[in-house]
């Protein structure tokens, strides 16, 4: 299986104090002058890191779950239930009202961020997982249960709980992003990009999508559909030299040298790349005005 593609993973995660053991940790920087190694793979390689390991993050995401527990508030009444302001003060009124799935799910949810608090891992899971029998569609819950999940190293449980929420509702090209950078950690790049596309109507004008699953079709070899992905990216945050070096990268490898030219003297030209692949523009640029003359 070929190993998660640097232009695909800077996009979604920071390594983590301590990786995962199927999370794979890739330098971001590369070596143009290893023996035996192919430049063009090794730079496409470190481009789709990099884009991966953009925000949302994968490596982070575990802390979603403190996150929440962190930023909601502390409630006296935890354990009773959510009664809306439009329901009648009688003790009476309030007992005998049915609560809807959605109260269920966020009383499910507070103590599940309760449990959380209190470091009751096993019962905070099993929480959250009660929110979403409840409503199907806490996100929440899904949220803070996927981070567990992947702080757990239960990659394929988290995978089948974004896979579920998508389900039901496609329009989060976010969490698309990291159910297909778990995919990939997986060693399934068909399914990945799968995953991303399906999403893809729903990305709107989210450069940060647009350039991450432009990084996972270059890892695909598709580099025509690459260079589309990467140019619409670019619309909206044009100074991206990570990006236009991954668009550089794709142009030539369909033979389109001028374009890719113009690409890499952008990318040289911002002066953002870390020193690897700052050489590894140059010694692009140099090869192209070659070939040119």
């Amino acid at each position: 299986t070929k190993p998660v593609s640097n232009v695909a993973s800077a996009q979604v995660s920071e390594p983590a104090p301590k990786p995962a053991p199927r999370v794979q940790q890739e330098s971001s920087s590369i070596d143009v002058a290893r023996a035996g190694a192919d430049p063009v793979a090794n730079a496409s390689s470190s481009v789709a890191q990099k884009t991966l390991e953009a925000k949302p993050e994968i490596s982070k995401q575990p802390t979603v779950a403190n996150d929440v527990a962190a930023n909601t508030p502390a409630d006296p009444t935890l354990e009773e239930v959510v009664i809306p302001l439009d329901v009648a003060s009688s003790p009476i009124e309030k007992q005998s009202r049915q609560l809807t799935a959605f109260e269920r799910a966020e009383n499910a949810f507070r103590r599940g961020v309760a449990s959380l608090r209190s470091g009751r891992m096993a019962e905070a899971e099993s929480r959250f997982r009660e929110a979403i029998r409840e409503d199907r569609s806490h996100l929440a819950s899904q949220q803070a249960l996927v981070g567990m999940l992947i702080d757990a190293g239960r990659y394929g449980h988290a995978e089948a709980v974004l896979a579920e929420s998508l389900s039901i509702n496609p329009r989060q090209p976010r969490r698309a992003m990291i159910l297909a950078r778990l995919q990939l950690e997986g060693g399934d790049l068909d399914l990945a990009i799968e995953t991303l596309e399906r999403a893809r109507p729903y990305a709107g004008t989210d450069a940060m999508y647009l350039s991450f699953l432009g990084a996972v079709l270059q890892r695909a070899d598709r580099h025509e559909e690459a260079v589309a992905q990467y140019r619409s990216a670019l619309a909206f945050m044009p100074r991206n030299a990570l990006w236009l070096m991954g668009l550089g990268i794709s142009l030539r490898a369909v033979g389109r040298d001028g374009e890719a030219m113009q690409a890499f003297e952008d990318a040289a030209a911002i002066g953002s790349l870390e020193p690897g692949l700052q050489a590894y523009v140059e010694q692009q640029r140099l090869q192209l005005a070659q070939v040119a003359n």
